[in-house]
């Protein structure tokens, strides 16, 4: 690869992380507004309540007077009313709380086949990438092609919604897979610490006597092994 398409590529990584760093700050300043506008929603709310009486009836001009004062229409007012009664805390009146579930913004396919590319290559290896590599490497990718920067929790979600069994088994070096695979005769363990396997070898070296050096045998080592995670849970040296 020439030095100049390096440097592209270099220029192209700072520049995603320039505007990963700007997508934080502005996501910071969006949560920051949101919660300012529904803590002016409840104070508003919170009026209309105590103005209700034992009753709990609103008048239409309160409602009204009201919506006007939150720049919201009337109709949007009773929503926020009744939401309110049924959850009293301040996030029930988030502007677009009741939006798309986190996670399942809508991509458009070139994004989503960046990320189940991204997902394969740098994820699920046995190098075991971080999530936050794993977006760095997305949002390079999508800022190559002129795509749309995914969001963090979009893409978490992505990987959250994996087997779970194929990305321990993805994740993992060949040898600790080879490891686990079942062979004839054994127990199959599904979590760790569903077997735990004994094994005694006798140490090749000779323990002496302290004071003269005269020689007492060989020791025997007892080691217990996880047969799901092939981790030593344990050791007895006799």
């Amino acid at each position: 690869m020439s030095g100049m398409a390096i440097h592209g590529i270099d220029l192209a990584c700072k520049a995603a992380a320039r505007l990963e760093r700007r997508m934080v700050d502005k996501d910071q300043a969006r949560r920051e507004l949101t919660w300012a506008e529904a803590c002016r929603r409840e104070e508003i709310i919170r009026g209309l309540l105590a103005g209700a009486g034992r009753s709990g009836r609103i008048g239409r001009p309160a409602m009204t007077a009201a919506a006007a004062s939150l720049g919201i229409h009337v109709a949007t007012l009773y929503h926020l009313l009744k939401r309110f009664r049924a959850d009293r805390r301040v996030s029930a009146l988030e502007p677009g709380k009741r939006g798309r579930p986190t996670g399942n913004k809508q991509l458009t396919p070139e994004v989503e086949a960046v990320i189940a590319t991204a997902i394969e290559e740098i994820y699920l290896q046995p190098e075991r990438a971080t999530m936050r590599a794993l977006v760095r490497d997305i949002h390079r990718r999508c800022y190559a092609k002129g795509l749309h920067l995914p969001a963090y929790r979009t893409i978490k979600h992505r990987v959250d919604s994996l087997d779970p069994k194929t990305v321990a088994r993805r994740r993992r070096h060949e040898r600790t897979v080879e490891g686990m695979r079942a062979t004839p005769g054994m127990a199959r363990a599904d979590a760790p610490l569903d077997f735990v396997q004994i094994d005694h070898t006798q140490v090749d070296l000779f323990v002496v006597d302290e004071d003269g050096r005269e020689p007492i045998g060989r020791p025997w080592l007892t080691i217990g092994v996880d047969v799901f995670s092939r981790m030593v849970t344990g050791f007895y040296l006799s």
